[in-house]
């Protein structure tokens, strides 16, 4: 068995086309379609934000694995 994930397009009589992967062998083959339905996209969610500033570390610090593990970044 072979999974083949592509994107199909249909005319609008019902007809569809696909181009198979050299590796597909001529002749009769057993598939199946599975048709996503496309969903409402979705708006982003919208979180509240507050200016904390740098605390509790000052503005020098960088967090870099250098900084925290020193230089054999472990």
């Amino acid at each position: 068995m072979k999974t083949i994930e592509t994107v199909l397009n249909v005319n609008e009589q019902g007809l569809a086309t696909i181009q198979m992967p050299p590796d597909v062998v001529p002749g009769t083959h057993r598939v199946v379609v599975v048709i996503e339905e496309t969903k409402q996209k979705q708006r982003p969610l919208d979180y509240s934000s507050h200016e904390i500033g740098t605390w509790p570390f000052g503005p020098e610090e960088t967090f870099r694995r250098e900084d925290m593990y020193g230089d054999d970044g472990r």
